[in-house]
């Protein structure tokens, strides 16, 4: 193989191969894959107008890839306008269905904190006689299991 006789070539082919070459998507690819998804419209409308221009497609073309990638719920209420409205009257008339849309969902409000029961403890006597407890006692409480300050089973 004439590569490996030269280590320029080999360098190049090497690098054809292997290089981690990033590439830009045209103007129309990036048209063609433009979605709202959970941008406002106005966002939305804004990168549409700013590829546009430099797209070359004509108005037609234009107004069906706006409608393709606006969210479905705006495009759904869009789908009362047929395109022969044009562009601009179509982006504008989108801005104001979006924000009827949005006047229209009830308040978000911020989720009322559970109200969190607190349970007193049980109240436990003062000791004040306490004594140590015998060697004998100690004993009898940890070989039955009792608890060595009260003497009742179960904890």
């Amino acid at each position: 193989n004439p590569i490996i006789h030269s280590y320029e070539q080999f360098t190049n082919h090497f690098s054809v191969v292997f290089s981690m070459t990033t590439y830009k998507l045209s103007t129309s690819d990036q048209l063609f894959c433009l979605q709202q998804g959970t941008s406002s419209v106005n966002e939305y409308t804004l990168h549409f107008r700013t590829l546009a221009p430099a797209s070359g497609w004509n108005e037609t073309a234009l107004l069906g890839a706006y409608r393709q990638g606006l969210n479905p719920n705006i495009r759904a209420a869009m789908a009362l306008y047929d395109d022969s409205i044009g562009l601009e009257s179509f982006l504008q008339r989108t801005t104001c269905v979006s924000q009827r849309l949005a006047a229209c969902q009830p308040p978000v409000t911020a989720p009322q904190p559970a109200s969190v029961v607190v349970c007193s403890p049980v109240p436990e006597p003062m000791q004040i006689d306490s004594t140590r407890l015998s060697r004998t006692e100690r004993n009898r409480r940890l070989t039955n299991g009792l608890c060595l300050y009260c003497g009742q089973p179960g904890h």
